[in-house]
This record gives structure tokens, sequence and C-alpha cells, in this order.
């Protein structure tokens, strides 16, 4: 029997992010995930397959196996990114991890609705429902890079500043029924970010618009923004 090894990173790129929204519809049986930024064979043997270290690279192996169940086509002078090497495949799109896994006999199943929860923000802070419909709520939306990122767990200390960003952002409007505060994995939602304007985590946006990145917001400057400066939220 043969598997899907997916060798990939916790550090979020496009390519990974893609995988991502792929996975959260799809379930594939026996799957495995290596991280080749913690893990220093498995980015040797990336750089071996690819030329370079790229990701995700997806592996047919053998049941219990971590390299090709067959060797893969060569690359001839071709580019890896998207070409099917029949056990290999780099930096594929949507449909091409469809048939490669198909094509290779792995089982995969779509998801119900009900499963597609990796990726979707979770509220840390919700104002009271009832006192104040939604439509009139506005929403503070922070995007960190720790925590859960894809199919990795990146660790606090790998940006301090994400973590005082949401406490910053709780200290902005905390006891005002008038805001929400949602956290957004920036891995999980990175195309949601980027087009937002958020390249670098951690990422805040008010009501959709890009307000800082990179840096923990300023409370003061955060609540001017709000319309909290003089202590009310505007109406």
């Amino acid at each position: 029997m043969a598997r899907l090894v997916v060798y990939g990173s916790s550090i979020p790129c496009p390519d990974m992010a893609r995988l991502g929204l792929w996975l959260e519809q799809h379930a594939v049986e026996g799957m495995v995930m290596l991280d080749i930024q913690q893990d220093a064979e498995a980015y040797k043997k990336v750089k071996g397959w690819a030329g370079y270290a790229s990701v995700p690279t997806l592996v047919i192996a053998p049941d219990g196996g971590l390299d090709p169940i067959d060797p893969p086509l060569p690359l001839l002078g071709k580019r890896a990114r998207g070409f099917d090497r029949g056990t290999v495949l780099t930096e594929p799109n949507p449909a091409q991890i469809t048939e490669f896994l198909r094509r290779n006999g792995i089982t995969v199943q779509e998801r119900g609705s009900s499963s597609l929860s990796a990726g979707v923000e979770s509220p840390r802070r919700l104002a009271s429902k009832g006192e104040l419909p939604d439509a009139r709520r506005r929403v503070v939306t922070v995007y960190p890079i720790t925590g859960k990122q894809l199919f990795f767990h990146v660790p606090d200390s790998w940006c301090r500043e994400c973590d005082l960003t949401v406490h910053a952002v709780e200290d902005a409007i905390r006891g005002d029924q008038c805001f929400e505060l949602r956290i957004k994995p920036w891995g999980n939602n990175l195309i949601d970010a980027l087009r937002r304007g958020g390249w670098h985590a951690p990422v805040v946006t008010i009501d959709g618009k890009l307000f800082s990145q990179g840096v923990v917001p300023d409370v003061a400057r955060l609540r001017a923004a709000l319309g909290l400066a003089d202590g009310s939220a505007s109406q």
C-alpha cells in the first residue's frame, strides 16, 4: 500500500496556504506531514528532489515509509513547480493535487461543511449578542503568525509581538459592547491578509481595513482610530 507524505514548512507561504485550503475540504487517509524547517533530513530530501527547498512537496511513499515508492521522473531542465513526476509533485495547484492522489490510488474524501474548521477565525472576545446588533458592531481582526498555523504549531517565542498585539487590542476595546475581536491565524488566512495589505504579521485590521502590521500597535492610537479616544465608541 502507498500513502501521502507532505514535506511542508511551518513558515507560511502562499503555496502552503493553498494546500491548507485544499485540505480543509478534503481528508486524505494515512497522510503524514513533515516540517522541513524542523527536520534537517526532510530539508535535504526536498532539495535533492526539487533542487531547492520547495514546499509543499507531495510524495507517494510506501506504507510506513517517507521516500518515493518509485523513483520520480527526472526534471531534465524543467522547473519542479507543478511538474507531476509520478511519485513526487512540488508546489501544485488544487486540481493537480486531486489528480496526483487519484492516479496513485490514495483515498481522498470530501469533507462536509461542518468539518471545515481549520483556518476559520476564532473569536477571542465577543460583545454580548443582543445588546448591540451584529451589523452595528465594528470588527477588529488580528492575524498572528504564532499558534496553530496550517498543520504546525508555531511557538510564541517566534513572534512575541503577536501575543502583545492581541493584548493591546483587548486593552483598547475591553468593556465596550460596540466591538468584536477576531483572531485569524496568518498562515491559515494568508490570502485574506495579503488582500488587505497585511504582508508582515502581526497584522491588525479595523472593519477589514489595514491598521498596522509588523509592530505592536499603540493602544492610544488604536483607540483613536476606533473613536474611543474620548472613552466612547462612535455610534
